[in-house]
């Protein structure tokens, strides 16, 4: 990923970001942009340049184009030793395509030759889209969160 599409990147991905935290009801909308914002200068301090985190973007070198984009850190300190992948994005133009699935391969490539023996991710529950992806890709839950929203007791 070059600096300029490190600032694209943070363009869109700290305010998406915010939103999904908000839509799963996990941050108050009042405050989501700048938790983000918070969350993201701490896992980057040094931006692209940050040790042990590894931001790409997605190419087709047939079209010379960028189709999406993937960042993850190694945690090799953890039992496992895996990657976290903190973000995956195909392009809404190109998903559907193969370019998801090529892009997890080409990552378990990349994790491995590091020295990774595992990768995890989060995934929002509402994206659908996505937990179906991971899931012909090969991962698998591991861990659940469910909720159920109450409404507010009627006074007795």
């Amino acid at each position: 990923m070059t600096e300029a599409e490190y600032e694209a990147f943070l363009e869109w991905a700290i305010p998406d970001y915010a939103q999904d935290n908000v839509r799963s009801g996990t941050w108050p909308e009042a405050e989501a942009l700048q938790r983000s914002e918070e969350q993201y200068r701490e896992l980057l301090p040094q931006g692209l340049h940050t040790p042990g985190h590894y931001l790409f973007t997605v190419r087709d070198p047939k079209l010379d184009s960028s189709v999406g984009l993937l960042w993850f850190s190694l945690e090799l300190a953890r039992p496992g030793k895996p990657a976290f992948l903190y973000q995956f994005k195909i392009e809404e133009a190109f998903r559907r395509q193969g370019y998801g699935l090529a892009a997890l391969r080409a990552l378990e490539e990349k994790v491995r030759a590091l020295g990774a023996g595992a990768i995890l991710l989060h995934v929002f529950g509402h994206n659908a889209p996505a937990r179906t992806l991971y899931e012909k890709a090969g991962y698998a839950t591991i861990d659940l969160v469910m909720a159920k929203g109450l409404a507010p007791a009627e006074d007795a």
